[in-house]
């Protein structure tokens, strides 16, 4: 085991004997930092933001900053100061703001992918009418327990996920991207890449809920056509909706019942 990489969110270690579990604690006691700052203070934001604040001069610096970019990807912010956030990190802040349990679920949505393609090393995430996919927002409950997402700040709406090394994401592994709640209904795009080549995939009709992750149902590994990344990017025109799809739309948004939804669900091809 590297004990250099003790920060990273994958570290595990095994101890023969408790005294050896103790004196391992005993050590990290000694070199850990200890910071105490207002909660109100804090805020969480994408490292790709914020990595230009980050000093990355030493090496360890450099290797959290790797880890951290293939595992949370975000940093805490305290009055002009940053900070790569392990993922344990996240569990307390949220624990530490009341929001554990059922609500945390709440709180995590975004976009699920599973690809059955080998090579596949870099995921570019657009919502084509420019809606936040990331940003700094400020959350509330109301009385029913459900989140109330505040206005994005510093809002983007793209988003990159790179695979963890050159080998690109495990064929049939589970990959999620984490988004702010959004409208995707006009439309995303997808720009997988592999083997130096990029493909577009373009998606409508979903939109990311609190709690909810969506997926790219209709993505046909076998039509993805890749060409060059410089090549000139065409939107395909965007399908407009038939009578029946109009009609059960219309009917959801009037009566919002489970049965009104899936049935508008069902209609799109969508699960």
């Amino acid at each position: 085991m590297n004990e250099a990489r003790v920060y990273a969110d994958g570290f595990e270690r095994s101890f023969a004997e408790v005294k050896d579990l103790l004196e391992f604690l005993a050590e990290r006691g000694r070199n850990a930092k200890w910071i105490r700052k207002p909660t109100n203070t804090l805020r969480l934001a994408p490292l790709e933001k914020e990595a230009q604040n980050l000093d990355a001069a030493d090496a360890s610096m450099e290797e959290i900053l790797e880890d951290t970019e293939k595992n949370t990807q975000l940093v805490l912010k305290m009055r002009g100061e940053s900070y790569p956030v392990r993922d344990c990190a996240i569990r307390t802040i949220l624990s530490r703001a009341g929001v554990n349990g059922d609500g945390l679920r709440k709180l995590y949505s975004g976009l699920k992918l599973n690809f059955q393609l080998s090579g596949v090393t870099r995921i570019e995430l657009e919502s084509v009418d420019g809606y936040a996919l990331s940003g700094t927002v400020g959350i509330q409950w109301d009385e029913t327990g459900q989140p109330v997402i505040g206005e994005a700040e510093n809002a983007g709406s793209i988003l990159v996920f790179n695979a963890p090394d050159e080998n690109g994401f495990t064929p049939g592994k589970d990959y999620s991207i984490f988004t702010l709640p959004c409208d995707l209904y006009g439309g995303y795009r997808l720009s997988i890449y592999k083997d130096g080549l990029v493909a577009h995939y373009f998606g409508v009709h979903q939109t990311v809920e609190p709690g909810t992750f969506i997926t790219p149902g209709d993505l046909a590994e076998s039509e993805l056509e890749f060409d060059d990344p410089d090549a000139p990017l065409v939107e395909e025109e965007r399908p407009e909706l038939d009578a029946t799809t109009t009609a059960l739309l219309r009917q959801y948004q009037q009566n919002q019942t489970e049965e009104n939804k899936q049935a508008l669900l069902n209609q799109m091809g969508i699960r």
